[in-house]
């Protein structure tokens, strides 16, 4: 005891010493993961923009806020991998373009005062996001209840269930900061695109080069015919190419790029056999329950659907006969499009396999919201069963440009043709019917002017499970992955096992550091985080990532920094094919480029005389000859005679000779002021949306964006 107590006296300071060091340091590891991350220097941003972060908690949040509502706005479909890439990519490129946007909008002036919000949110017409969140919708009209706003923020704090109200909370907040985030964009956007016109020197030479038409004949000497033996590319010419085209070999943001092969995980027949059981223990369940809708949403890998099927829009395995099966029948289990069915028959009915309409659509734009859409559409209603022509309507309020000259006519069209909601006005209508009805390019008014070829149209609930592989055909196919990376985790390894085994080499480039996506692989941040790891070099071999029903194993064939593209396995063969593509026009052009005439070209090439039949000036695709600019411009060249035969063309892929059959101006449309306006309105509006689709991609151009990978 003595010796105890000595123990305690003499070393109680330095044992509650070491305690207190290890607790200290427990805080600080916490720490480095959590909130004092940045206090410690730890690089918190998922993004620098011109040296300006984008803090991870910021993201985290609009990361959140976005996966709360996609889901809401789809009418409840679960978020699966792919889509959750796709929202992650989005975040990321929206936060990164308004970081680079925001100190324009600062010295312009451009914010979004508590007043206008206020009235965004909850003014008379709000922002469309509020207009149709679902909550806000009258449960009687189905549309959008200004009232159901204050009803909703008084109601939900009430609720007794705090996970619900939180949820709620939750979502009209992040609704909120949406508005907020994308009105200020939405006024930069404009404040840019408005600034362009189209004057009418434009409009009337758009006109007149739509009017003018060409035909001619051609003999095609195509490169194929030079065997790519005969031309020679060195390493000299491929950089002299790219040096020569520096504008289109420029990389605004470094990329990387692979080769991987894949082993698949299939299904085994024990598989199969579980996949089919789980049907047939549901089949007596599913002949008695009543409530099929319900049945289906909760056994079913695929949700109900709420739809009536024709033997002509009934794709599956003896569908003839099952359709005929009298309601109330299940039919099943049976195997289709890689998984096991069970279908039960619920209503019959007679439908037209196709109907004849007409409508009017007034979208929703920047003059007009979605609430002043709905109105006109109304209106108009009530003029056209007032007795007011539906045709001059169309014609002079519809946004549909395809159809408006037509009255709206769409004519005849089949099941399914239409987004759902046009679809089944027009499908469980009846002709004479006149009907508003609401779709993603905004409100219709539809006119059903005629329905033929009526069938028994049946509406069945199917219940799919997919077909799984188990855990033991799973471990099958990794072990296989496992045993390809370990024993050839060299470049040149990897690429002879490929050879060896028989496998299908794939390729993914433009690999960008801040990806969610590879084309042919879907979601697959975890690689791109592999492929961007600091001091990663080229020939790298992976170890095996699992991504959906397999393995991949992927080796890095291509590192391009930012500026003037340099040769690698990835870029080589693309450069030299049109290398070699030019130096075969040079030996064309020296063999027959001095030939006077088509006969003359055709005989000695062999090659056929060929003919190609009014094309326009403003239209680089003509009818045989494809897409080759240099030869509809040439054709359309005043100094170009009729009966002439041109100099030899370089094209696209191959060498051109053509002679001038005819050229022609069709007659003008009358060049009053309305149809100037309306031509120099069309113009303004393809220059406008051809500037919002550049505009993100421009202001990224002179920008230094870098991205913090593992934050990713």
């Amino acid at each position: 005891m003595s010796v105890i107590q000595s123990l305690r006296t003499k070393y109680a300071k330095v044992v509650g010493g070491l305690i207190g060091v290890s607790l200290v340091g427990f805080i600080l590891m916490d720490a480095a993961n959590g909130p004092l991350q940045s206090l410690l220097g730890r690089d918190t941003s998922v993004a620098k923009v011109n040296g300006s972060k984008i803090d991870v908690k910021d993201y985290q949040q609009q990361l959140a806020d976005y996966e709360l509502l996609v889901p809401l706005y789809s009418q409840g479909k679960p978020l699966d991998e792919a889509t959750r890439a796709q929202i992650r990519q989005q975040v990321l490129d929206e936060m990164v373009y308004q970081k680079l946007v925001e100190g324009d909008m600062e010295r312009l002036g451009i914010t979004i005062t508590d007043a206008e919000l206020k009235d965004l949110l909850r003014g008379a017409a709000p922002d469309p996001m509020v207009q149709q969140f679902p909550y806000f919708k009258n449960q009687e009209t189905g549309q959008f209840d200004p009232a159901m706003i204050a009803a909703f923020e008084q109601q939900v704090p009430q609720i007794p269930d705090a996970n619900q109200r939180q949820r709620l909370q939750e979502e009209w907040s992040a609704v909120q900061r949406f508005v907020a985030r994308s009105r200020k964009l939405q006024k930069y956007s404009a404040l840019v695109l408005n600034g362009v016109y189209a004057p009418g020197a434009f409009a009337k030479k758009a006109m007149e080069e739509g009017a003018e038409l060409a035909s001619i004949k051609f003999v095609k000497l195509p490169f194929v015919m030079i065997p790519d033996a005969d031309v020679k590319v060195t390493d000299q010419d491929l950089n002299a190419y790219i040096k020569e085209h520096a504008d289109q070999y420029t990389i605004d943001q470094p990329v990387r790029s692979i080769e991987y092969v894949t082993f698949d995980v299939v299904p085994s027949a024990e598989d199969t056999a579980k996949s089919l059981g789980a049907l047939q223990n549901l089949r007596n369940e599913f002949v008695a329950t009543p409530d099929a809708e319900s049945f289906v949403n909760r056994n079913s890998d695929v949700a109900y659907t709420d739809r009536y099927f024709t033997k002509k829009m009934f794709q599956a395995p003896g569908s003839d006969s099952l359709l005929n099966y009298p309601i109330g029948s299940v039919i099943g289990p049976f195997y289709d499009a890689g998984a096991y069915q069970m279908v039960k028959v619920l209503e019959k009915k007679q439908m037209p396999d196709s109907v004849k309409a007409q409508h009017i659509l007034l979208a929703a734009n920047q003059n007009r919201d979605d609430s002043a859409a709905h109105k006109m559409a109304d209106s108009l209603l009530v003029a056209i069963r007032a007795g007011a022509s539906f045709d001059t309507l169309a014609k002079q309020f519809s946004d549909d440009q395809s159809n408006k000259e037509k009255g709206g006519d769409l004519g005849y069209f089949p099941q399914g043709m239409m987004v759902p909601e046009f679809n089944e006005v027009a499908f469980n209508g009846k002709t004479g019917d006149l009907k508003t009805v609401k779709t993603q390019f905004g409100w219709h008014i539809l006119k059903i002017n005629d329905q033929k070829g009526f069938e028994t149209a049946t509406k069945l609930a199917v219940v799919v499970k997919a077909l799984q592989p188990g855990q033991i055909t799973n471990d099958a196919a990794y072990n296989k992955a496992v045993a390809f990376s370990g024993k050839n985790s060299e470049a040149k390894a990897f690429d002879a096992a490929i050879t060896k085994e028989g496998l299908q080499k794939k390729v993914a480039e433009n690999i960008r550091q801040n990806d969610f996506n590879i084309n042919g692989l879907g979601s697959s941040r975890e690689l791109i985080t592999w492929v961007w790891a600091d001091k990663q070099k080229a020939g790298a071999v992976s170890a095996p990532f699992h991504m959906d029903d397999r393995y991949v194993v992927a080796k890095i064939s291509g590192i391009k920094d930012a500026g003037l593209m340099t040769l690698d396995e990835s870029t080589r063969p693309q450069i030299e094919q049109l290398v070699k593509a030019r130096k075969k026009g040079d030996v064309l052009l020296n063999k027959y480029g001095k030939m006077k005439t088509l006969d003359e070209v055709a005989a000695a090439s062999q090659q056929p005389i060929m003919q190609s039949d009014s094309f326009s000036f403003a239209n680089p695709f003509a009818p045989n000859l494809g897409f080759e600019p240099k030869v509809v411009g040439y054709s359309f060249f005043k100094g170009f005679q009729q009966g002439a035969t041109s100099p030899a063309i370089r094209g696209n892929d191959g060498v051109f000779f053509t002679s001038l059959l005819l050229r022609t101006t069709n007659a003008l449309p009358a060049q009053d002021a309305a149809t100037m306006e309306q031509q120099k309105m069309s113009q303004a509006m393809q220059l406008r949306q051809a500037l919002a689709n550049a505009l993100q991609q421009s202001v990224r151009r002179n920008a230094k964006i870098t991205y913090n990978t593992k934050m990713l």
